[in-house]
């Protein structure tokens, strides 16, 4: 008879688990791609608020990475890693998103900010013709 140690059964666990999860994002996903489909959620934004992006893939991504997350973060508390370094990984995740969401509208916020004082200060009407630098 084969004793195994504890740390051996516990990667072995982690490892299922990891697979576990890999798996059911995608099936949990693919469920979830079927019924915003079904529920023509990309036609009914584009209809009501002008979207033109297909928000049935932005939200299922979203759903399958959470669950992946969710299972990464299973394996590494099977693995017994303090939940401290898991509030550390968290917390850089975070700031890595913080980060993507500030250098993408770094220069969409100053162009928001032109737009409102042209808008409010009426100096560009529609229609007029911008000449700069003789062009």
């Amino acid at each position: 008879m084969v004793i195994y140690s504890d740390t051996v059964i516990k990667i072995i666990t982690s490892f299922l688990i990891l697979i576990l999860g890999l798996v059911l994002a995608n099936v949990l996903s693919n469920i979830l791609r079927k019924v915003l489909k079904e529920a023509e959620i990309n036609k009914i934004l584009a209809k009501q608020f002008k979207i033109k992006i297909s928000v049935e893939n932005y939200l299922v991504n979203i759903f399958k990475y959470l669950i992946y997350f969710a299972a990464a973060i299973t394996v590494l508390n099977q693995l017994g890693i303090p939940t401290f370094i898991l509030r550390i990984i968290f917390l850089v995740i975070v700031i890595i998103v913080i980060v993507f969401i500030v250098l993408a509208f770094k220069d969409w916020i100053p162009n928001l900010v032109s737009g409102f004082y042209i808008y409010k200060t009426q100096k560009i009407k529609t229609g007029d013709t911008i000449i700069m630098n003789g062009y």
